[in-house]
């Protein structure tokens, strides 16, 4: 079953072993002022984004040492495919964390 946005604690069947930075295409920014990203390359093919469902905001506690804040974003691609994406709150960058099966 695909992902949606009434079961937001599901995570990927596949976790990639380490997050992998992205490059990316962005819109026009948004009203809120955040820009949106279209597309993605991944593994040298360029992925475009139909719709998404986020963020879902994971951040570590203070007490484990230094903060880490992502937000995660479920993308479908214009090729069916679910991906599970994050941006880091701490530098902006992107990274694919993970593909839904």
């Amino acid at each position: 079953a695909e992902p949606t946005a009434g079961d937001p604690l599901r995570r990927p069947s596949h976790l990639l072993t380490s997050p992998v930075q992205l490059k990316l295409r962005f819109a026009e920014e948004t009203a809120e002022g955040t820009e949106r990203p279209v597309q993605f390359l991944f593994a040298g093919t360029w992925h475009t984004i139909l719709s998404r469902v986020g963020p879902e905001r994971l951040e570590s506690g203070w007490w484990r040492g230094p903060s880490c804040r992502r937000d995660y974003y479920r993308v479908i691609t214009s090729e069916g495919s679910w991906w599970w994406l994050f941006r880091d709150m701490s530098d902006n960058l992107w990274y694919a964390h993970g593909k839904f099966d």
